[in-house]
């Protein structure tokens, strides 16, 4: 799936990717290829992206 992760200043990662985990408000999800479109609030922490076989990590703070 393709992943755009955008800032109010920048795009900072934008690539083809495997899986996504994030914290949302109300808790921890993971987004695999063909989930289903949505839109969450997402909470200060961690979110992980799983692209070409490495694991990127990257802080998260509020948005959607």
């Amino acid at each position: 799936m393709y992943l755009k992760v955008i800032t109010p200043e920048e795009i900072v990662f934008e690539s083809e990717v495997s899986s996504v985990y994030l914290d949302t408000e109300k808790g921890q999800i993971g987004i695999l290829p063909e989930h289903v479109n949505f839109v969450t609030k997402v909470v200060p922490g961690e979110m992980r992206i799983n692209h070409s076989g490495k694991q990127i990590r990257m802080a998260t703070g509020e948005g959607f």
